[in-house]
This record gives C-alpha cells, structure tokens and sequence, in this order.
C-alpha cells in the first residue's frame, strides 16, 4: 500500500531576466500614401523617451506600435477618409543590429474620401449628426454602415421628441476621389 507524503512546502522563485538595450525605430517606409506625407507618416510613429528626458528615441515597443497604426487611422478618418485601412508590418527579421535599430513598414490604403451632407435637417445642427453617424467611426461607408447610420440619425430626432422622422440616404460613388453620401431627414 503506498504511503502518501505530505505535501510539499511551496517554493518561491525568482527569474531576473535582462532585456537589454531597446533599439529604438530606424527607417520607416511608406507605401500607399497621397493625402499625408512621407514624413508627416513616420513622425507619428517616433517617440522620445521620457525616462530620458526626452533627448533619445524611445525603445520599439509593439503596443505603441498598435497604439499609433490605430491613430493614424483615426487621423485619416477624421480627414474624411472612412474606410482607410493602416498596416504596419514589423518583421523580427528587420531589425538592424549594426545600426541598432527597427525598420518598419507602412502600407496606406486611403480609398475614397467620404463627403457626407444632411438634407432637411432643420430641428439639429448639423455636428451633432455627425456625431451620431456610424461611417467614420467603424471605417466603412457600404450599405449596411449607411443604414446603421440612418438609424442613428432617426434615433437621436426621436431622443429629441421628432418620433415620426423618417431618414433616407443617397449615395454617389461615381466620382474618382469622392464618396458622397447625403442623409436625407
């Protein structure tokens, strides 16, 4: 018959690891890009290091490489292009250990730019429409993103006390550059 021992006392360890020294971001190229400059691009994406005093590069960290495609992103949106798309490709294989530092890479993709109008909107100013539409903020302008944002609109009259509004939208994306959607109240 086995005999059981007690169980055993827990045991604490320790790892200490050592990083090393962060190399900060080297060379960035842009691709895709017409609306934003090269440069305008990759200073977004450049950082001084606080603990440094701000005096160097702050080391490569791949959440505030998240952190900046997504504002870009939004920068993008916010120039009216709803459905611009940021990639940035980091490939461990780039890192440049001469020049210690991290080449990235960034693709562009600006799609049209988004003209958006209210028609028949006399009740609500025009910005608070534009709050409430859902195109710029989930980047994208297809039928179901413009329908969302009809109910949006018609939801904001209703909260107003307008409960009999109906909303429509036309949409013309025949034009090369421009996307223009027009709610129609």
């Amino acid at each position: 018959r086995p005999v059981r021992s007690p169980s055993p006392a827990p045991v604490n360890l320790v790892v200490d690891i050592d990083e090393g020294p962060g190399f900060p971001i080297g060379t960035i190229t842009v691709d895709g890009n017409q609306v934003l400059s090269d440069e305008e691009i990759a200073s977004g994406f450049r950082h001084l290091d606080r603990r440094r005093l701000w005096t160097r590069p702050q080391p490569f960290r791949l959440s505030i490489l998240r952190e900046d495609r997504n504002e870009l992103t939004e920068r993008y949106r916010g120039l009216g292009y709803a459905g611009a798309r940021v990639t940035v490709d980091f490939n461990p294989a780039a890192i440049d250990f001469q020049q210690r530092t991290v080449q990235l890479r960034v693709d562009i993709l600006e799609r049209k730019r988004v003209e958006v109008r209210f028609e028949g909107n006399e009740a609500l100013d025009d910005g608070d429409l534009r709050d409430v539409i859902t195109i710029f903020s989930r980047g994208s302008y297809v039928n179901v993103e413009t329908r969302a944002s009809e109910e949006a609109i018609a939801h904001l009259y209703r909260s107003k006390g307008h409960l009999f509004v109906k909303v429509s939208s036309r949409s013309d994306g025949s034009a090369p550059d421009v996307h223009r959607i027009a709610f129609v109240i």
